[in-house]
């Protein structure tokens, strides 16, 4: 646009955000930007070697993020994670949860994959995913992404 250009709408403009979408080989990856993030001391932390949901002290908060499955299954789930002690925390989708640990990387800046199990959506469509902190067990994290990969078929 040339500087004279201007740009004018009627009425209010629609804002419409981009779902969370599988690749075409059936993988997602939830990145911390894209968390909805529930309660009052975790936070979004960017630049440098962030990029993740930190300040978690608190563990009645939580996180969640919406997605769209197209191709639904067994999948093998990992986070990105860093944590100076081992805590516990829950993942909850399509009505399973699965009881998580968290690796001791030494510091909430030593970013560390971590194989967290295997978790079935049994069909297609919108989906929710929680993360709750195990509250008899938690130690703040900092969390970068959680990743879904689709599982080997059973022999």
């Amino acid at each position: 646009m040339a500087a004279a250009d201007v740009l004018k709408f009627k009425g209010a403009p629609e804002i419409v955000t981009m779902p969370i979408l599988q690749k075409p080989d059936g993988s997602l990856t939830l990145p911390a930007s894209e968390a909805r993030l529930h309660g009052a001391t975790l936070q979004s932390e960017s630049g440098e070697s962030l990029d993740d949901i930190g300040h978690w002290t608190n563990p009645d908060d939580w996180a969640d993020w919406e997605f769209k499955v197209t191709k639904p299954g067994r999948f093998t789930v990992s986070a990105v994670i860093a944590a100076p002690a081992s805590g516990s925390f829950d993942l909850s989708v399509a009505g399973r949860t699965l009881r998580c640990s968290t690796p001791v990387t030494g510091s909430y800046i030593t970013f560390q994959p971590v194989t967290l199990g295997v978790m079935e959506i049994p069909t297609a469509g919108d989906v929710t995913l929680a993360v709750h902190p195990a509250k008899e067990r938690w130690q703040p994290i900092n969390l970068r992404a959680i990743e879904w990969t689709p599982a080997a078929a059973n022999p």
